[in-house]
């Protein structure tokens, strides 16, 4: 008799453990986005939402950017700009400001990577045969020289990110290549101003404090410079050094801070393109494990929790307030307008990378892509716009971030 019983335990733990790994692997395949039909998530829906777009508007966007770096700087008489001469920035001489010419550069690259087929392409990759050279970078790496704040952080940050992308690009293509030895000899090309450039980063985050840290959303914004290094040393492995001091930053300045509350209902602040909150819970999702940024979450955002979020989604908007994340004004005449269009799609790029941070089973999960899915589709719905990209306060920076959305931005 005891033997039976141990028997019928075992077979029905077994059956539990079979049904319970089935419906695990269901919501697993959903939150993936591998699922076709209405039960999907809106996790899912934002990722085919992201491949149908971008697929659709790649060609639009690399085209934009194109003319973006073509034309010299300054575009207003008004604006004084430090670069504003090919001959004292011959490569990132493009664009509104440096670091706009920078990412324009990254877009470019990112956008030839995921899809090679499109017609830009070629002229992309003769553009950067043009001006990717050591003598070009020499000219580039003085004004660093010169001055020692210029493009900190932003700018740099940025232009790191680049290097990763040329990284990345290299290890895509197949070896021994034409393309392959093009990137190896572009990222051996930029390596002087890169060693500078990190080692300046190095300074910066040794300078960071409690009281020196930057939370507006703008250029200075220290948890965005945090994120984008580590999405830089995740790549390039040999900066271990930065990594290291970048992590430490994030724990002593965001993860340990208190108070740690973020009081995300008064953003944003005028020209914010950049949610000072969600740029710290996505720079903290880089150093914790996912149970650890899951308490974190719950006390950076006390109010976003609700237990009913793990049944159905307007369950989960009633618990957690839709002024939790302020809708924004998309007005066209207003002086901000441009850094609004950025603002909300830099909204969606740091939810989805908090939600997915998170435990497959957070319930938080649901409201966070909610909102992310809001925020993505309004924020690209103007990049789609033929009219209003014609602003060129709007199409020399947007496209960029448009692309590090609906391409994955890590």
């Amino acid at each position: 008799l005891l033997l039976l019983l141990l028997l019928l335990l075992e077979c029905g733990a077994s059956a539990a453990v079979l049904v319970h790994s089935g419906a695990f692997a269901h919501r697993v395949a959903k939150l993936d986005g591998r699922c076709n039909n209405d039960t999907c998530d809106d996790g899912a829906r934002s990722q085919r939402f992201y491949r149908h777009w971008i697929a659709r508007e790649s060609s639009w966007l690399g085209q934009t950017a194109l003319k973006t770096v073509k034309a010299e700087c300054p575009h207003y008489p008004d604006i004084p700009r430090p670069h504003g001469t090919r001959e004292r920035s011959p490569i990132f001489f493009g664009s509104l400001d440096w670091h706009s010419a920078v990412h324009s550069h990254w877009t470019l690259l990112r956008l030839s990577r995921r899809f090679p087929n499109e017609m830009f392409v070629d002229e992309v990759g003769d553009l950067f045969g043009t001006r990717f050279t050591a003598v070009y970078v020499e000219l580039e790496k003085s004004m660093f020289l010169m001055n020692s704040t210029f493009e900190l952080p932003y700018g740099i940050v940025w232009f790191l990110k680049l290097q990763a992308e040329l990284s990345l690009t290299a290890q895509s293509a197949q070896s021994g290549s034409i393309a392959h030895s093009q990137m190896a000899k572009h990222l051996a090309t930029f390596r002087p101003l890169e060693d500078l450039l990190a080692s300046r980063l190095e300074e910066y985050i040794n300078g960071l404090t409690s009281d020196t840290l930057k939370t507006n959303g703008q250029h200075d914004n220290a948890a965005f410079a945090l994120l984008m290094i580590l999405d830089y040393t995740r790549v390039i492995r040999n900066r271990q050094s930065l990594h290291r001091l970048a992590i430490d930053a994030v724990e002593r300045l965001i993860v340990r801070r208190i108070p740690l509350g973020c009081e995300i209902e008064r953003e944003p602040q005028l020209h914010d393109f950049l949610s000072p909150c969600l740029a710290a819970a996505a720079a903290a999702s880089h150093v914790l494990n996912p149970a650890s940024f899951s308490k974190h979450l719950t006390r950076l955002f006390p109010t976003l929790r609700h237990p009913m979020c793990t049944r159905r989604r307007v369950e989960c908007l009633r618990g957690t307030s839709r002024d939790w994340l302020r809708s924004l004004k998309f007005d066209p005449q207003a002086a901000d307008f441009a850094h609004t269009v950025g603002l909300s799609l830099s909204r969606a790029w740091f939810l989805h990378r908090i939600s997915h941070a998170l435990p497959i089973f957070d319930s938080r999960r649901a409201v966070l892509q909610t909102f992310e899915l809001r925020e993505a589709k309004r924020g690209l719905s103007i990049v789609a716009n033929a009219t209003m990209m014609q602003d060129y306060m709007i199409s020399h920076y947007v496209p960029t971030f448009a692309t590090i959305l609906t391409t994955g931005g890590q």
